[in-house]
């Protein structure tokens, strides 16, 4: 991951000079990408968007990975990404609206947990297509979400996130 690669390229079609999208339910800002829906995208995601988005400021990243129970094929089965996590509270709208995160949650499509490639090309993807301050951001993950985390990150140990919190991922595998 080449984290100066940063991009403003927001993906809402908000007017930079309206001061984003709207404030409301976090629900609201809560919206499947199935694969292939945005260019680049090779896998399916659920993407909050905080209130005020696309004004021409840049926002923490937080990235969750689900455990293999969430696992699907990144179209008809991406709900299933909103069962555990941030994406789950987002669902929910226990999402305080002064948490102004940028908050992508990715299917792994297949068997098994998501390869360091998988997640770093999906990282690129997000430094691509949102307003990510390159300096804050984070990841998150469950079970084997965790698991393909530790090995993501094992790969890429010069690359700096400001926290990562991975719950519930045996690095033997």
């Amino acid at each position: 991951m080449r984290r100066c690669r940063a991009s403003r390229g927001g993906s809402r079609s908000w007017s930079r000079g309206s001061g984003g999208g709207p404030a409301g339910p976090a629900w609201d800002r809560h919206t499947a990408v199935p694969i292939g829906a945005k260019a680049g995208n090779t896998v399916g995601y659920y993407e909050y968007l905080p209130p005020h988005y696309g004004n021409g400021a840049r926002y923490p990243l937080l990235v969750f990975r689900h455990g293999v129970g969430e696992n699907g094929n990144g179209k008809s089965e991406l709900q299933r990404v909103t069962t555990h996590g941030p994406p789950k509270l987002i669902q929910a709208n226990q999402w305080p609206e002064d948490r102004k995160f940028i908050v992508l949650s990715v299917q792994h499509t297949g068997d098994g947990c998501a390869s360091p490639q998988e997640t770093d090309d999906f990282f690129e993807f997000a430094f691509a297509n949102y307003d990510v301050d390159p300096k804050r951001v984070y990841l998150t993950c469950l079970s084997c979400g965790a698991i393909g985390s530790w090995n993501y990150l094992g790969a890429h140990i010069d690359d700096v996130f400001a926290a990562a919190v991975l719950i519930s991922g045996d690095v033997a595998e």
